[in-house]
Parts: C-alpha cells; sequence; structure tokens
C-alpha cells in the first residue's frame, strides 16, 4: 500500500493524471465534445475546469488555461470529476423508510407534503427551534440562500448549522478577533510574489494541490530567496518540500508561534509603522483588556525558544531560524494554514497568533503578503460564511442577535421581522446533541454526511435514527442508511449556481447536463417545501423582480414561498443582502459570473462588465497607488478597486476597506487588535492510560467521506481503505509491522485498521484518513462541549487513544 501510494502521488503530469483517471487522451480531442467552464467541485481552491459534454454526458475534463487560479492544471481528483457522477447506485427517485425499515419509492409529490407536514407538525406541536437545517459547503449559494430564508425568514428558527463549523468556524474567528471582518485580506496572486511561504497545520501538497503547485512554482523560479517552512507534527508530502520543517509536538504549536514572535522582536523585525494601525489586547474579550507593545515584548519572554524547546520538540535553533526567515525585512512573507489549527480546541487562539506575527511585521495588505486561512469546500466560504448559513450569522456578514441586522434582512426577504430568531441556538454539535435529546424533533441534512463526519458519531447516528430525518444526497451514504424520507439530488453541473472559495472570488457553475431519473436540484426541493411550509404556517412573502443592473425591487405579489423561482432570482436578492456590505458582491452580475474565468473577487460594487472586484483588502491608498498604479489598472486576475474616487463614481456607498480611512473594529476604530494570548493545550492530551494522540484527516486521492471519490475506480483501487500512520519507533515497540492489525481505543469507542509504519508519523502519534465508511474513525473522536474552540469546532487534531496489536 505504501510504495503504490507514493508512485501515485508523485504522478503529477497532466497526461498521467489524465490516464489514471480513466479518460482517454484520444476523448480529449474528440471535435464533437462541447466544453462548457465550471468550477471544480471537490476542495475550497476553486479551480476552473472545462467539462466535456458528448450525447448529454460529462465525457471529458481538462484545465482552463485561461484561468488565474489553476492555469490549466488539476490534480487527480480535479481529472475524475466526470466519473464521480456516474456510480451504478445513484438516487434517482425519492423513498420513504417504512415501520419495517425498508424504503419505499414514492412521488415526488408525496415525498414533499410529508416533509411539510411533519415539519409543520413539530413547528405548531413543540415551537420553531424544533426542528432544524443542516446543510454544507457543498451547497451552492443560491441553495443555502434559500434555506437560510426558509429556516430563519418563514420557520424561525435560528436552528441553521452546516458542515463547514466542523473545519473553518476557528478562521472566522481569528479573523474577527483580530480585523473585526472576516475572510483573508489576500489573493492567490500572493503566492507568486512570497519570499516566505510559512505552512502550518496543512498538507497543502494533498489537499491543495494545485495551491502548492503555486508554491513549487514560486520555489523553483527563485530557489535562493524563497523559503518554505513547514510546521506540521507529521512528515508529509508538504513537508518533503520544505527548506525547514517544524516536526513539533502535538498540541504545543502555540508555544512555538509565541517563540516565533518573540525572535521577531527581539531581533527588531518589527514594522514600527504598521503597529500604529494596531492594538494589543489580552486574551479574546471584545471590550478592555488593553496592554501596550512594551506588555506585549514583555509577555514573550516566557517563549523565548531554548524555554519552549522541551515542550514544542523542535530545536531552539530552528524555532529562530523560522522566525527570521519570516520577518526578513524587505521580504514578503504569506501563511497557509487549514485544519491542523481549525480542528483545534485552541483553534481561534491559533488563528489570532498567525495574524499577529503578521501584524507586527506589517507583512499583510502587501503583495506576497498575508495570512491566508484555506478552505476545504468550494462553497464554504460563499454558502456559509458570506451567506450566512450558521446560528449565529445572517446574509452579508451580518448577526442574528443584532436587532438593525435582522431589521435589514426581513426588509430584503420581504418577510415579518417578527418572524425571525432573535438569537442563536448553538453550533453544530450541539444542535446534534439536542437531536440526541429530543428537543430537535425532524432535522434536513443536504449534500453532507454527519453519519460519517460528526465527531463521536456513534451517539449522533442513533439521534438521526430516531427522529424525522431528511436527507438529501445524490449516493447512498453513512448518513442516507438512518434517513427517514431520502431525496435524490442533482450534482455539479446536473444544476447551476454560485459558488465562493478561499481568497473572496465567486464563480458561476452552469447546469450542462440532465440529472439522472428523477433527481432534482437542492434548490427545487428547499423552495418546493418552503411553499407547502409557508402555507400551511400562513405566512407570505414577497415576489418581486430585482434589476440586476440598478438593484430596483418591481413587487408583484404576496406568495406561499421563498419569493423567488429561480437561481438567478435568488441570486439577485442575495447581491441585494451584500451590497454596501464589506462582503459586496452586487456588481457580480450572472452576466459578469458567466463571462469571467476565474470568477468576481468581493467587494465588487460596480457592475461595470470589467470590473472583476479587489484582489486585495486592508491596502492604504497611498500604497494602493504606490503599488498597483492607478486604481482601475488592472492586475493580474481583476481591477484594484480601492481607489475611494473610482467607487463613488461607480455609486458605491459603503466603507472602503482599507487602515486608516474607515473602521472595521467597531471597539478599537480602525485598528487590528494584536491579541497576547498565553499558550494552551488542547482539551484530551495524551496520559500514562491513553499514551498515544490520534490525528485525522484527508488523502490526496478521497475527498471528505469518499461519497464521490470511492466511486471513482482507479482512486478507490489506489487507496481502497483506511489504515493507521505509526511511526518505526512506536511499531518497534509495539512489535509490528505493515499489513499488520492494530485496536485503536479512545474514550469512545474503538476500531481495528492495518498498520503503515512510515516516517511520515511522529513518535507518539498515530494518523487515520476518515475516508472510509466501513471504518468509522470518528466513533473514536471528541464531542466534548469543552474541546470545542471559541468559535464552536470540534477538535479532530488531537485526541488521546491507545494502541494494541490485535
Amino acid at each position: 500500500m505504501g510504495l503504490s501510494r507514493r508512485d501515485f502521488i508523485k504522478a503529477s503530469a497532466a497526461a498521467t493524471a489524465l490516464a489514471m483517471a480513466g479518460l482517454p487522451v484520444e476523448v480529449m480531442a474528440d471535435s464533437s465534445i462541447r466544453y462548457e467552464r465550471a468550477q471544480c467541485r471537490f476542495c475550497g481552491t476553486g479551480c476552473t475546469v472545462l467539462i466535456g459534454i458528448k450525447d448529454g454526458r460529462a465525457v471529458a475534463v481538462k484545465g482552463d488555461a485561461d484561468s488565474p487560479i489553476n492555469f490549466g492544471r488539476l490534480c487527480m481528483k480535479g481529472y475524475s470529476l466526470p466519473h464521480i457522477m456516474y456510480g451504478k447506485d445513484r438516487l434517482t427517485r425519492p423513498m420513504v423508510r417504512q415501520s419495517d425499515g425498508s424504503l419505499k419509492e414514492v412521488s415526488w409529490e408525496e415525498a414533499l407534503e410529508l416533509i411539510a407536514d411533519r415539519f409543520v407538525h413539530y413547528i405548531k406541536k413543540y415551537g420553531a427551534d424544533s426542528v432544524a437545517w443542516y446543510g454544507s459547503g457543498q451547497n451552492t449559494t443560491q441553495e443555502a440562500f434559500a434555506a437560510n430564508k426558509l429556516f430563519k425568514g418563514i420557520i424561525g428558527t435560528a436552528n441553521v448549522e452546516g458542515n463547514p463549523r466542523l473545519c473553518m468556524a476557528s478562521a472566522v474567528g481569528g479573523y474577527l478577533n483580530t480585523f473585526g471582518a472576516d475572510e483573508p485580506a489576500g489573493t492567490y496572486d500572493d503566492f507568486d510574489q512570497a519570499d516566505c511561504i510559512f505552512i502550518i497545520g496543512s498538507n497543502t501538497a494533498e489537499n491543495h494541490p494545485m495551491l502548492f503547485r503555486r508554491v513549487i512554482d514560486r520555489k523553483s523560479a527563485y530557489p535562493e530567496r524563497v523559503k518554505v517552512v513547514v510546521a506540521d507534527p507529521r512528515y508529509t508530502p508538504t513537508a518533503r518540500y520544505a527548506d525547514l520543517h517544524l516536526k513539533f509536538r502535538p498540541g504545543y504549536d502555540m508555544y512555538l508561534l509565541n517563540s516565533m514572535a518573540h525572535v521577531i522582536v527581539e531581533e527588531g523585525l518589527i514594522d514600527e509603522q504598521h503597529l500604529k494601525h494596531c492594538t494589543f489586547r489580552t486574551g479574546l474579550k471584545t471590550k478592555g483588556n488593553f496592554v501596550d507593545f512594551k506588555a506585549y515584548r514583555e509577555f514573550l519572554k516566557d517563549y523565548a525558544p531554548r524555554k519552549v524547546e522541551p515542550l514544542v520538540g523542535v530545536p531552539a535553533s530552528d524555532i529562530r531560524k523560522a522566525a527570521l526567515w519570516f520577518g526578513r525585512k524587505g521580504y514578503s512573507t504569506l501563511s497557509i494554514w487549514t485544519m491542523g489549527i481549525n480542528q483545534r480546541t485552541k483553534g481561534v487562539h491559533l488563528n489570532c497568533q498567525l495574524h499577529n506575527l503578521h501584524l507586527i511585521t506589517g507583512k499583510i495588505g502587501k503583495p506576497g503578503c498575508d495570512s491566508l486561512s484555506l478552505t476545504g469546500q468550494p462553497n464554504a466560504c460563499g454558502g456559509t460564511r458570506e451567506q450566512g448559513g450558521l446560528t449565529h450569522i445572517l446574509p452579508g456578514h451580518r448577526a442574528v442577535a443584532n436587532p438593525k441586522h435582522r431589521k435589514e434582512i426581513a426588509e430584503i426577504w420581504g418577510v415579518k421581522e417578527e418572524w425571525m430568531p432573535k438569537k442563536p441556538t448553538g453550533p453544530a454539535v450541539n444542535m446534534f446533541m439536542r437531536l440526541s435529546e429530543g428537543k430537535i424533533k425532524a432535522i434536513w441534512i443536504n449534500t453532507t454526511n454527519p453519519g460519517q463526519s460528526l465527531p463521536n458519531a456513534g451517539r449522533y447516528r442513533e439521534a438521526m435514527k430516531r427522529a424525522f430525518t431528511v436527507v438529501s444526497d445524490v449516493y447512498p451514504t453513512r448518513t442516507t442508511e438512518l434517513a427517514t424520507v431520502i431525496l435524490p439530488s442533482a450534482m455539479w453541473v446536473e444544476k447551476e449556481g454560485v459558488m465562493g472559495q478561499t481568497d473572496r472570488r465567486s464563480q458561476f457553475i452552469p447546469k450542462a447536463i440532465d440529472p439522472p431519473g428523477e433527481a432534482k436540484p437542492d434548490f427545487w426541493q428547499i423552495v418546493e417545501v418552503a411553499k407547502r411550509i409557508a402555507r400551511k404556517l400562513g405566512r407570505k412573502t414577497r415576489y418581486r423582480v430585482i434589476d440586476p443592473m440598478t438593484g430596483e425591487v418591481k413587487r408583484i405579489k404576496e406568495v406561499y414561498g421563498l419569493g423567488f423561482e429561480t437561481e438567478e432570482e435568488a441570486w439577485n436578492e442575495y447581491r441585494l443582502c451584500t451590497r454596501g456590505q464589506d462582503v459586496d458582491l452586487w456588481g457580480a452580475t450572472y452576466e459578469k459570473l458567466k463571462a469571467h474565468a476565474g470568477g468576481i473577487q468581493w467587494p465588487c460594487p460596480s457592475t461595470d462588465f470589467e470590473n472583476r472586484g479587489s484582489a486585495k483588502r486592508y491596502i492604504s491608498k497611498a500604497y494602493a497607488l504606490e503599488v498597483f498604479g492607478r486604481a482601475n489598472r488592472k492586475y493580474k486576475t481583476g481591477y484594484v478597486t480601492l481607489y475611494d474616487q473610482h467607487l463613488e463614481q461607480k455609486g458605491y456607498k459603503g466603507p472602503i476597506n482599507y487602515y486608516g480611512h474607515h473602521p472595521f473594529h467597531r471597539e478599537a476604530g480602525d485598528k487590528a487588535i494584536i491579541r497576547v494570548l498565553k499558550a494552551g493545550l488542547d482539551y484530551e492530551m495524551p496520559d500514562a492510560e491513553y499514551p498515544y494522540v490520534l490525528n485525522t484527516g484527508r488523502v490526496i486521492e478521497h475527498w471528505h467521506t469518499g461519497t464521490m471519490t470511492m466511486r471513482v475506480r482507479l482512486l478507490r483501487e489506489m487507496n481502497p481503505r483506511a489504515y493507521v500512520e505509526l511511526s518505526p519507533e512506536d511499531a518497534r515497540a509495539l512489535k509490528v509491522t505493515s499489513g499488520d492489525r492494530l485496536k485503536i481505543t479512545s474514550r469512545r469507542g474503538e476500531i481495528v485498521l492495518p498498520v503503515w509504519v512510515t516516517d511520515r508519523a511522529r513518535p507518539g502519534m498515530v494518523f487515520v484518513p476518515w475516508f472510509d465508511e466501513n471504518k468509522l474513525i470518528n466513533l473514536l473522536t471528541i464531542d466534548v462541549p469543552k474541546s470545542w474552540s471559541g468559535a464552536g469546532e470540534p477538535d479532530f487534531k488531537v485526541c488521546a487513544v491507545k494502541l494494541e496489536k490485535v
């Protein structure tokens, strides 16, 4: 298994990947194939692909050479896209579970009426909070927007959550606590200009391969100037390319980051001018606790490299080297991270610490400089963070608990303000806890697989089985097997929609082919259920047509339902929600989204066809002019639209996002906050009874729970089942070799897996991928609230286990 897997990872040439995906090269030259541009269905990079259509089927795929994201290249999962759609077990008809546990095919009308009847029954008997929606970072923005409006606007519950809570909530907390606004300042172009690339908590080579390709390109072009530093307990394929690998002890990265800050400060690598735009606070409180730079410097003395070396497990000299490379004056630095930072008890703290390093060095808002949290799903940003797909938020970066925000959204939605929830209910795992307690009676799970992905999954599998559970998906999963009603969904280019990626970029996906059988788009499903629920509750909304260029609203009539029928109508209403907000997408018209490879980056207030939004945030006007020239000058993938006179000419009335001009932090004026954070550990560290750390994650061949990739023959053959990575040192101590079976036991469950002895693993730590539906590693992971980050994200990276040879 180990050799073939490594060989597979090394196969990077496009033709080789194409052949591995099972697409003959001659197919690509077939002149009868029609190609349409779309966004890749997998990770949050948002690679642009050209999908080949022939006889109503997707038969080929290639990278879009005009894309400013992937420049015509794709990874092996990207090349497998046509194959994910044609598994033999595609769901094609609605099904309802019978009293004997069997599934019966029913008509759409019967399924929709059953869902509406049961949901309304529980709402009337137990209140609005007795029903819930659990969505996904794989829903289109229109689907997520429709569900949000149905549950928060018509039903009146904040029980709206999604799987992005499990992967990026800590990143949101980090941006909010530092800048007062969510999402990154930079763009993918920063990869091409960075002199130091600091990667922590991310196996970028396997999980964001096309972005890692840009790392390799930059390093290859300037091998002496560019330094790649990887901080990861595992020796991953990403670490193999590093100039320096910081193989820290699991759970001790807060000490590492504070130690790097100490070196930067003591070596005089700070940007004193930039620090004028920052303030210092202890902890994560929103008010008070101010300290000065002198106190921050004194605080960091406890984290000198020689002091933390015994704890972190990294030589003091390596910590010092990493900090010096990071802070080099006159050089640019880009930091990237993902689940290894976010899925942690201290996830928000770690995100803030990474921002700290950029703020004290002034390495933000400049070419090649950013603290860029990578996103794991293709629409976790657009459909969840921006659109408001979690319990506490509303569209356009607004808050459920803010009366002004509720009023604004109620007006746009055309619903009564009193219908809307006044406060959040609880994050994702809390929602499933309430489901297991019987407080939530009915739940609609859409485009995600919590029966496999939730921490301590066994507890919530039983809850889903007992409740009235609706699941919309494309294939049978470990969640559909628990469902009361299964709705067959259209997939990817079988429907249209918009998705938003890591660097504030939104792209259009066209409907290029029809779905199989009676499968329907999720948007259609939500709209149809909303009509029935609204009628049964007696709640009407306004149906209107919105002029996509002027925003003029023509109110036509009141209707039972969401007030829109098509994806474009929903998108235009959503654009209104963002207009004048920091996440301004008013300029992202359907016409522009369809035309431009690589999409539109917000803020984009202008509907001018050639304006593709803002590449960077938080740039001073003077600096924007100095670096980029005039504001309407094209810069790589778009237009720098940060010059205020240019924006005013285009009718933009909202804040212009650069320091020293308009505030982002309401409490701290226009200043970013450097959080002075004492290092802490994860909730469940190893002890005498459970002496090893379990780390779970993804692999290059598969994506998430394997629902799509396990149906691609060659991907499945290359990595057919889960395994446990074990270091040679631990293998000797346990007297096991590759292929032996090892029982892994936590305080919540146990699992038996084959062993892979590899130098990837750090002694005292094991790694298990979670794509295998037959080996549910999440039966072992932690769901205790105290283990969640400050943003409600569970800890999937540090879980105490014991090991036993079977």
